[in-house]
Formats: structure tokens, C-alpha cells, sequence
């Protein structure tokens, strides 16, 4: 399985769209991933537009924060290079090549429309998953805010798999080859803490605490 990984006003500085460093012939450009991937490649490209003589015929290493991008999105990056005669080539960072070797990532951001993480290990968010965002991991998904987006956990065929949230009310959620149906309550319910787990031939959701996790047999590895 292939990994990926694919911020409200509070009165503080403006994140920076687009940062480059480097000299003329060799960059690094780094590009906030904050937003979903397709506005934040917009954002690359607007900031090339503005001296595209400077960077023709450069090497640029391009990273995109702490998204693993896939082979469809680099693609996207390279056609955008080519435009601006930009050999392109990935930035790896300290942080990738950590995932990498983690059976865990942790995820500090909430996740808006448009962005997808996949990764092969458990997938920890501090924050929520909004609707139009997608979470995959072949281990547990455990979200430490609100899951509206779509969730699937043991995506490798993992049955064992859970799916853990503050507020439990997403659009989708699979385990493993299963999908819940009417899973979670509405907004007006019950804001407890729950966990989704595979029982029998169902999907079924309960209150999250340590007694859930003893009953289950949970072990988190």
C-alpha cells in the first residue's frame, strides 16, 4: 500500500504560499500544504509567473510540507515545471524519511475538502476531518477532533482495524472490506468520544474509553 499524504483565522502572520531558496540554476522551493493539493500547485505556478526567465533552465527540488505526494501529483508538478523549462526534482525532508520508517503518522492539522492522507501504519489527526477529506491507513484511524470526511481504516484487509473519534459523524466509514451504514449520530447528539469497530458481519460504534478497548482486546502496537 502506498502512502501519502496526501487553519482558521487567529490573528496571526500569513502562512508563506511559496518559499525559495537557493540561486539561480539550483532551488529548493517549498510550497504550504495547508490547502488541498490542486490549490496549493496553483499557488506554485502563480509564484513562478512572476520570473520566469530566472527560473528557466533551473534544477528545483519541490516539496509540499508534510504531504507524500503520489505519482499523479508529481506528474501535475512536472507538466507545471515544464512550462517554465524547470527540470523538477522532489524534496525529500527529515519528516518523509521518517514516516517512512514509523508504523504511526501523526498528522497536526485538520484536514479540509480536497485532501487525502493514505499511508500504510495508523494514521494519528490532531484536529478534524472535514467533509470532502479523506483519511486511508491499513492500521487504526484514531481522530482527535471532529470526523465528517471519509474514513478507512485497515485498508490492506485489516478486520481488526478501528476507527476512533471525539465526534464520530462521517460522510463514509470502511474497515477493511466492510462499510458502516447510518454510522454515528447528528450533530445534536451525543458529542462523547466514540470508536468504530468491526462486530460480526457489521460496522458498529461505542462510547470510547478504556473499558471499550479492554472488552475488544485492543492492543496498540
Amino acid at each position: 500500500m502506498k502512502s501519502q499524504v496526501q487553519f482558521q483565522d487567529h490573528a496571526e502572520p500569513a502562512v508563506e504560499k511559496v518559499r525559495i531558496r537557493g540561486s539561480r540554476g539550483d532551488l529548493i522551493i517549498e510550497v504550504d500544504d495547508s490547502v488541498a493539493f490542486s490549490k496549493a500547485l496553483k499557488n506554485l505556478e502563480s509564484e513562478l509567473r512572476k520570473a520566469p526567465l530566472f527560473y528557466k533552465d533551473s534544477v528545483a527540488r519541490i516539496g509540499f510540507g508534510q504531504t507524500i505526494l503520489n505519482a499523479k501529483q508529481k506528474k501535475s508538478i512536472r507538466e507545471v515545471c515544464v512550462k517554465f523549462g524547470i527540470l523538477y526534482q522532489e524534496l525529500a525532508t527529515d519528516f518523509r524519511e521518517d514516516q517512512k520508517k514509523a508504523n504511526a503518522l501523526l498528522i497536526s492539522r485538520t484536514l479540509r475538502s480536497g485532501q487525502k492522507v493514505q499511508y500504510d501504519g495508523h494514521v494519528v489527526i490532531l484536529g478534524d476531518v472535514q467533509p470532502g477529506a479523506e483519511v486511508v491507513a491499513s492500521g487504526h484511524i484514531i481522530v482527535w477532533g471532529t470526523l465528517r470526511g471519509v474514513a478507512h481504516a485497515g485498508a490492506g484487509g485489516n478486520q481488526k482495524a478501528f476507527v476512533c473519534s471525539m465526534r464520530l459523524i462521517p460522510v463514509q466509514l470502511r474497515i477493511a472490506n466492510f462499510v458502516a451504514v447510518e454510522l454515528g449520530g447528528s450533530e445534536n447528539q451525543s458529542k462523547k468520544p466514540e470508536i468504530a469497530h468491526i462486530e460480526g458481519d457489521l460496522i458498529v460504534a461505542e462510547e470510547w474509553d478504556a473499558k471499550t478497548f479492554v472488552k475488544m482486546g485492543i492492543v496498540l502496537e
